[in-house]
């Protein structure tokens, strides 16, 4: 080991000491502040604390076998915020308002997916165009054997035929996205992370994830359930998110409502699905969602535990936008929130992996937003805004087949939040049915 290795050994220890002291001050000032007196707090109550702020904020820098870089700036990291240096909003998991996002998913969809949708376009226009053509030339070729009085008039055979066709590509046996798969096998990891994800300015992602094989390859179908069993979780990690037109304390007019409509839309598409609808974001009465991941893990967990069937976790929220912003399309002659689906890389660019929040399914839990968002482009264009990367986790460690749906804003209503169930149980169903 040279000089400058040794030099750099001791400023890691030297960090880590600094950083325990720091632990122990933040844990008796935060214990001394739940007491009148000093003296009333207990030594068992210091220890608790320390503890806890050692497990949550540095063990896992410590514990790893990341470079001493990494672990260096991650303690730095914390003790900023323990000092008071910046503050720790950016970091925190549960914050769901960021108006910048939008303007992210505006300018971060790539020109790919426009020219996916104009190709697809041309190409039904084209169809359309060959019908009209054969059959004026059948009318033509019939023409000498009608009488002026019994002109065909075909306009609403004609209607009912573009009806028709549209119809048959709805309920059509779709296949499996790998099938479908064109101009993007030949894409670049770069080129489908630019044309079908936003990634947030705090984290960063490994392009290695994004091949079209690793992405569309995968089969998400599920086993049937045997003797009732359930197959989906559905759950809401912020139950107290609403919508402009929302009832006070009518948990039907909330994002919880929105759940509740998809339950029962996939239930008749013949899933087993248990609908949690647990409040992991209401403290005492009131909204704190500084734990409400947390919250809602244990939960899930123990579900997990008790029905090793499920096979599929679903977390649906709603997204916050800026007041003049309305994420509102037309699907079927009926007004839709659009949606978007989120995923976390537990990756963070100033920190590196995250070995506090590992997830072995991030890969899997990729391909499963890529290929609803891939089916969303297909069969309901505008329906889906984008695949939104962010730094953490999300909970979505706990099955291969975990997914976060935002369904709108806070601008949309309650009426358009649950449009959008419709087509969304419908891609889920091509997805799940393996078809």
């Amino acid at each position: 080991m040279d000089e400058q290795d040794k030099r750099a050994e001791r400023m890691i220890k030297l960090t880590i000491f600094l950083c325990s002291l720091l632990i122990l001050l933040k844990a008796g000032q935060a214990v001394l502040s739940r007491y009148e007196k000093p003296e009333e707090f207990w030594l068992h109550e210091v220890m608790a604390s320390m503890a806890l702020w050692g497990k949550e904020l540095y063990l896992p820098a410590l514990l790893t076998e990341e470079s001493e870089e990494n672990k260096a700036g991650f303690l730095m990291e914390k003790a900023a915020l323990f000092l008071g240096w910046k503050t720790d909003q950016e970091t925190r998991p549960y914050v769901e308002d960021e108006y910048t996002r939008q303007e992210l998913i505006e300018a971060g969809r790539g020109g790919s997916l426009s020219a996916i949708r104009k190709e697809n376009d041309q190409a039904a226009s084209e169809k359309e165009e060959k019908k009209t053509q054969e059959k004026e030339e059948q009318g033509s070729q019939s023409k000498v054997n009608i009488n002026d009085t019994q002109k065909p008039t075909d306009t609403e055979s004609q209607k009912e035929e573009t009806k028709s066709d549209t119809s048959e590509k709805r309920t059509q046996q779709f296949p499996r996205v790998a099938a479908l798969a064109s101009a993007e096998k030949k894409m670049s990891g770069e080129e489908l992370l630019r044309t079908y994800f936003v990634v947030d300015p705090v984290t960063e992602a490994d392009t290695s994830l994004f091949s079209f094989e690793k992405l569309a390859g995968p089969d998400l179908s599920v086993s049937a359930s045997e003797d009732g069993e359930i197959q989906i979780l559905l759950y809401h990690t912020h139950s107290q998110e609403s919508f402009c037109d929302s009832v006070k304390n009518d948990a039907d007019t909330s994002i919880v409502g929105v759940g509740t409509y998809l339950s029962k839309l996939l239930e008749e598409k013949g899933y087993q699905v248990l609908h949690l609808t647990d409040t992991f974001d209401l403290i005492g009465g009131k909204i704190d969602r500084n734990q409400a991941y947390t919250n809602a893990r244990k939960k899930l967990e123990n579900i997990l535990a008790e029905n090793p069937s499920i096979q599929v976790i679903l977390d649906i929220h709603r997204d916050g936008v800026p007041e003049n912003k309305r994420l509102v399309t037309e699907i079927d002659g009926r007004p839709t929130a659009q949606l978007m689906f989120f995923n976390g890389l537990s990756y963070k660019r100033s920190a590196g992996q995250l070995s506090g929040l590992p997830n072995p399914y991030i890969q899997e839990n990729l391909a499963f937003s890529f290929q609803a968002e891939y089916l969303c482009d297909y069969f309901y264009p505008s329906l889906s805004r984008c695949i939104y990367l962010k730094a953490y986790r999300y909970n979505l460690d706990l099955l291969p087949r975990s997914m976060l749906v935002e369904v709108g804003a806070q601008t949309n209503t309650v009426e358009e939040a649950k449009n959008a169930m419709i087509p969304l149980a419908d891609i889920l169903h091509k997805l799940l049915q393996g078809t």
